[in-house]
């Protein structure tokens, strides 16, 4: 025994060795949680049938936005949430309706010549003989929507109303098992009132409810505050 320490400690070594190698292999080959936990988003518009893919699997450029996101936004008019889609150019200073949006790539002036909105998949059409009436002033964002999904490019003109510039899908929320409820008071300091509400439930087995909307008032000649005190005068008093 006294011969040899050095071989004994040469086999405690490699046994400890062995021991902590196996105990390595076994942390590695379990899964992590960071790799459980992966939520990966599904999209619809662009795609055939309205079948589903993942949003990494898409082959062209699609934005999503939730319910979440777009009251984090809080977007005064259809065409203000679509600045938070990349590759757009956005004017939206007339307020709800006659907005400018250009798409990157093609050439625009004015108005919002290859801008689709759809619906649940079902394009809105504007009035052709109208040349301020653009897409987004034909459609308003409330307590309705689920979630919007911005597509350019790829299938585009095919799922849209021909416009090969970008294509909006608003999707809309569906009714819950629970009833359930929202109402939002909105107000400025320029004089504007609006009330949303939204309720859903179930009817019986397998049938459901959504409803809501919105009602608004806002004076024409409506100015903030802090205009109306430095101004000396105003046609609206």
């Amino acid at each position: 025994m006294n011969k040899n320490p050095l071989a004994q400690a040469v086999s405690l070594a490699a046994i400890s060795l062995g021991f902590s190698g196996g105990l390595v292999a076994q942390q590695a080959s379990q899964p992590t949680p960071s790799d459980t936990m992966v939520m990966e988003e599904v999209v619809t518009t662009g795609t055939p049938g309205g079948a589903s893919i993942r949003k990494l699997d898409a082959s062209f450029s699609i934005t999503t936005l939730s319910d979440d996101e777009i009251s984090k936004v809080s977007p005064a008019s259809t065409a203000d949430l679509m600045k938070s889609i990349p590759g757009l150019w956005v004017e939206s200073s007339g307020g709800v309706s006659g907005a400018n949006i250009d798409v990157r790539g093609f050439p625009g002036g004015s108005d919002a010549p290859f801008v689709t909105v759809s619906m649940n998949g079902l394009p809105v059409y504007p009035a052709p003989t109208l040349s301020f009436l653009e897409n987004s002033s034909l459609f308003r964002v409330d307590e309705t929507i689920q979630r919007v999904e911005g597509l350019r490019g790829g299938p585009n003109p095919v799922y849209s109303n021909g416009q090969p510039g970008l294509t909006t899908n608003f999707i809309l929320k569906e009714g819950t098992e629970e009833t359930e409820g929202r109402v939002k008071y909105t107000s400025s300091d320029y004089d504007l009132q609006r009330m949303d509400a939204l309720l859903t439930g179930k009817l019986s087995d397998d049938v459901y409810y959504m409803m809501g909307g919105y009602v608004s008032s806002s004076p024409a000649c409506a100015t903030p505050a802090s205009v109306r005190r430095r101004a000396t005068s105003s046609p609206c008093t």
